[in-house]
């Protein structure tokens, strides 16, 4: 085919030059018989000959005419051929190509691993490609050809001639023109069927190994969850628990990804008809089972963490409440003195009361937290004591038992503690209440015990009894004081007996017990306060009863001396009228009514000299006083003494008297003056 090409093109070569030479000896011949034959100088010298030479010439042109017809003819058959040897000879290159090419891909086998099939997949891409690049250049050949058929068909035209081949040439390039393109189809078909099954293959592939991957994965973390590690103690399980939640976390996000990934292409592979589906859908199997296993072991680890975590929770709440118990102990306030209670370290009493009672007070409030936690932690026993059994179940009530006994006691210490300081906080109180009032009521014997000067006259009286009466009313309001004191002294002395005869466990310390005892200061300061209030009562009636008196005394004296005063004024009047009759009749008349005036006057003074006639209370008492009186007053004093403190004194049948009601203070009322005013 290579030979008739090139001898094709070697005649069509030929051919060309001969044309090109007969053109150029058509132009020497035409050119020279012109200038000799036939141009004016040559019509003139040859003359007659011209005509034949006319004629010759038309002969050779039509002979001329001939042969270039026959060559054009031959050459345009020559073109024809050489198309169709061209044509040939291209699909040959073209089919030869595609015979490697097949050659080639034949020569690429199955993959026997991951690394083989890559590097044949990488091979198969670049011939794909080659063949995308020569997809233009074979459908160009094939569409050339199809047209060359049709030129060939038509034939060309030549000096109204139409020159063609040969059927069997243009069978020629029909034949060659199919033959390229199911070569070339039948390639790009096996390399398409090739790369499938080798994406198929290379699928499965990384798909087991993924599935293996996945499963050795499962298996590392299934070493993990099913460690029986539970640690030590509270911390270490904690810390356990808490990387063991993280580790769950992370499986359930990490793992049901990667599951889902997995499972989602073997059921893709299956679905699409993969050959190996039988062996894809057994991995699957054996992954869902070992995905379901892990979760299966971490829900069971996590179990055990939790059961783990609240037995060391139980032994640890368990010591830190002993030990918070024990602290309790430790803080409870101590027992105060008797030098703290009585008050006689002033500086300190209060402070130290106080301070008892606040470090109390703030013991009680944790002891409200610290009861929560162990009604907590008692819970939490009676929810796990169900749980274990064995010698686990023994320790788990044993430890329950001790921290609740070690609570009861506790709290029993502190009940028993704040009972003690709320009876000492009494106990100081009465006593410091006591203190001050019998230093009040000393205070006013003193004030009411000591002279006074102040009572010259009745001004003077009379500002001492708005004294008096002003101390009575704080008498009267002190009463309420004092005998909330004493009932408060009673309660205290009655305690111990009622507590006794009540059956009740509370336990009195022995500075209580000696403080509120027959001859403890309680006992004294009640008598003492009883004593002091009938001896403040009795000693205000009787400077009452003397500022009465001498209120009296100064009324008279003041009522007196304006009587005296009267008389003197008179009695000047009545030496200048004894003088003086009058000049005349008008001054005689009024003398006379002067006189009667003054008579008038001396009648209506009649009434206050008569009052100046009755007798004060001082003289009453003066005649009434016998010498026994004063006896009977400090005997009914003595008595009034003795019923006050008869309820406070120590009695043998261990019962106290009942209380008396103390006798009503009678405040006398001042005397009245008879007769209008002295003016």
């Amino acid at each position: 085919m290579e030979d008739a090409s090139r001898s094709c093109a070697y005649v069509f070569y030929f051919l060309q030059n001969m044309i090109s030479a007969c053109k150029n000896i058509k132009y020497l011949i035409f050119q020279k018989t012109e200038r000799e034959y036939l141009s004016l100088e040559a019509q003139k010298r040859i003359g007659s000959r011209v005509a034949s030479f006319k004629k010759v010439l038309a002969e050779l042109d039509e002979v001329w005419f001939t042969l270039n017809h026959v060559l054009k003819v031959r050459i345009e058959e020559v073109r024809l051929l050489e198309m169709i040897n061209k044509y040939v000879f291209d699909a040959t290159e073209i089919l030869a190509w595609i015979s490697e090419r097949e050659l080639y891909l034949n020569s690429l086998e199955g993959p026997m691993n991951g690394e083989e099939n890559d590097r044949v997949l990488r091979r198969l891409r670049i011939l794909s490609g080659i063949v995308r690049h020569w997809t233009d250049e074979v459908s160009g050949t094939v569409t050339r050809g199809r047209k060359l058929n049709q030129d060939l068909r038509r034939g060309v035209q030549v000096d109204d001639e139409v020159v063609s081949v040969n059927e069997a040439a243009r069978s020629v390039v029909t034949t060659f023109a199919d033959r390229v393109k199911g070569a070339f189809d039948a390639l790009c078909d096996a390399i398409s069927a090739k790369t499938r099954e080798l994406g198929e293959a290379s699928e499965l592939h990384d798909l087991m190994i993924d599935l293996v991957d996945l499963e050795e994965w499962i298996a590392k973390r299934h070493l993990t969850a099913s460690s029986h590690d539970v640690g030590t103690d509270l911390e270490h399980c904690f810390m356990l628990r808490s990387r063991f939640s993280e580790f769950v976390v992370e499986t359930r996000n990490e793992g049901g990804r990667r599951m889902k990934t997995a499972v989602a292409r073997c059921d893709g592979l299956i679905a699409r008809g993969h050959p190996n589906r039988s062996e894809v859908a057994v991995a699957k199997d054996r992954l869902n089972e070992a995905w379901a296993d892990l979760l299966e072991m971490m829900d069971t680890r996590q179990q055990l963490l939790k059961s783990a975590l609240d037995m060391h929770r139980f032994y640890s709440d368990a010591q830190d409440l002993e030990e918070q118990i024990q602290h309790r102990y430790d803080t409870l306030p101590a027992e105060p003195s008797a030098d703290l209670v009585t008050g006689r370290l002033d500086a300190s009493c209060k402070r130290g009361l106080a301070s008892l009672q606040r470090g109390h007070a703030a013991l009680e409030k944790d002891l409200v937290y610290l009861s929560e936690r162990v009604s907590q932690f008692s819970r939490v026993a009676d929810h796990l004591y169900p749980v274990y059994a064995g010698e686990r179940q023994v320790q788990l009530l044993t430890r329950r038992n001790a921290v609740l006994e070690a609570w009861r006691r506790l709290a029993g210490v502190a009940d028993q503690r704040g009972r003690s300081l709320l009876d000492y906080y009494n106990l100081h109180r009465f006593i410091a209440t006591a203190r001050d009032l019998l230093e009040w009521m000393e205070e006013k014997k003193e004030e009411m015990s000591h002279p006074s000067t102040l009572s010259r006259n009745v001004g003077a009286v009379e500002r001492l009894v708005a004294e008096h009466r002003q101390l009575h009313s704080e008498l009267a309001a002190k009463a309420e004081r004092i005998e909330d004191c004493l009932c408060m002294g009673r309660a205290l002395l009655e305690a111990p007996t009622r507590e006794v005869s009540g059956n009740a466990n509370t336990v009195f310390s022995p500075l209580y017990l000696s403080m509120v005892g027959p001859r403890g200061e309680v006992r004294e300061l009640c008598v003492l306060l009883a004593t002091e209030r009938v001896i403040t009562n009795e000693l205000w009636r009787e400077r009452w009863d003397r500022l009465q008196m001498l209120l009296d005394v100064r009324y008279f004296i003041r009522d007196a001396d304006s009587c005296d005063a009267w008389l003197n004024s008179r009695e000047t009047y009545l030496v200048g009228a004894r003088r003086n009759f009058g000049d005349s009749l008008a001054d005689t008349i009024a003398l006379l009514g002067a006189h009667y005036a003054f008579m008038r006057a001396c009648a209506g003074a009649e009434a206050r000299f008569d009052a100046l006639k009755r007798l004060t209370q001082l003289e009453i008492r003066a005649m009434e006083w016998k010498p026994e009186d004063a006896n009977y007053h400090e005997i009914e004093k003595r008595e009034n003494i003795r019923r006050a403190v008869q309820e406070f004194m120590p009695s043998s049948g261990g019962t106290n008297s009942a209380q008396r009601p103390m006798p009503a203070v009678v405040r006398p009322q001042p005397r009245q003056t008879a007769g209008v005013s002295l003016a």
